[in-house]
């Protein structure tokens, strides 16, 4: 599955993209007045995509997140890599330039 939305997302343009690929192990307990009536295993996966876009020549930088279903074919995740491209362009967020970076120097102080 994440080589087909890596391929989608090669073919769709988009400036950058985050792939967070989680799975989760837990065990749920159930219990009745103290007592254990019933408890199972839960293996749950999530895919999350987030999509950069730059507008303004550069200037701004805008990013825009959804899950992934694990059952989407290559249209589907084609269609959530366009929408997220669109949202992300309406984000507005100014990247910072390298001029206008300060770093912070170490002072040293005499007696």
């Amino acid at each position: 599955m994440i080589e087909k939305l890596t391929a989608v997302l090669r073919d769709s343009g988009v400036h950058a993209w985050e792939i967070t690929d989680t799975e989760t192990e837990s065990w749920e307990f159930y219990f009745i007045r103290h007592k254990l009536d019933q408890n199972r295993a839960v293996n749950v996966r999530h895919v999350k995509l987030t999509v950069y876009e730059t507008t303004d020549g550069g200037q701004t930088l805008g990013a825009a997140t959804a899950e992934v279903p694990l059952t989407a074919d290559e249209a589907e995740m084609a269609a959530l890599v366009k929408d997220l491209s669109y949202r992300a362009s309406l984000v507005k967020r100014r990247t910072a330039k390298r001029s206008t970076l300060r770093r912070s120097r170490a002072r040293s102080c005499t007696p």
